[in-house]
């Protein structure tokens, strides 16, 4: 089943970024950590509805997509991470 069709993301709006391109210090071997790497990230986010509202059509009242892009840029650019399951579970946690 396709994860669009699950319930559990009716009356969800579907945000998402497509490789997103970041210089990101990462990995264990000499020659990775010697020089920033250019990561690709994408990232699908589910927000419910009720959550934001388009009616007033503020910024305000929806995520901001400039806000998250920031925020995922300024994690990824934060420290070194050793592991890519780091990187990616601190992403999650941004979002």
């Amino acid at each position: 089943m396709s994860l669009l069709g699950d319930q559990r993301l009716a009356g969800c709006r579907r945000i998402f970024f497509r490789d997103l391109a970041i210089e990101a210090s990462i990995g264990f071997h000499p020659f990775e950590r010697a020089n920033r790497q250019r990561v690709l990230i994408n990232v699908d986010l589910f927000v419910p509805t009720s959550a934001s509202t388009s009616s007033t059509d503020q910024v305000r009242d929806v995520l901001d997509y400039d806000d998250l892009r920031a925020a995922i840029s300024a994690w990824v650019t934060s420290r070194h991470f050793n592991l890519q399951e780091t990187l990616i579970d601190g992403i999650a946690e941004v979002c």
